[in-house]
């Protein structure tokens, strides 16, 4: 629609609705900071994993990735009914969170190696 009166293609923010997840996706793979959190995660919760729970973890988090990754795109994406920028409470609790998972992993990882 936009660019057809001018017979162009638009391109940049007009296309924006375009492609959104694949894009999305292909830069969560190329992020090292992810990647690294999902090896080092997988790699301590599937050591502890046994029997059918080995092969349901792996779908379970998949799905619980997927479904994280929606909401926070739509809270980000939406208009400003929702902004999580500015909320200190909610950059507080994430933070903390991520200090427990690091915190849980860090001694995960001293408990296997002491």
């Amino acid at each position: 629609e936009a660019g057809k009166e001018y017979n162009i293609t638009p391109y940049g923010t007009e296309t924006m609705h375009l492609l959104r997840a694949e894009k999305g996706f292909i830069t969560n793979i190329f992020n090292i900071k992810a990647f690294i959190f999902f090896v080092s995660l997988f790699t301590i919760l599937l050591d502890s994993i046994d029997g059918i729970y080995f092969y349901i973890y792996p779908i379970y988090f998949s799905i619980t990735s997927a479904l994280w990754f929606i909401l926070l795109s739509y809270l980000l994406t939406s208009s400003n009914k929702y902004n999580i920028h500015d909320n200190k409470l909610i950059n507080r609790l994430l933070s903390i969170l991520l200090c427990f998972i690091g915190l849980f992993v860090f001694t995960r990882s001293l408990y296997e190696y002491f």
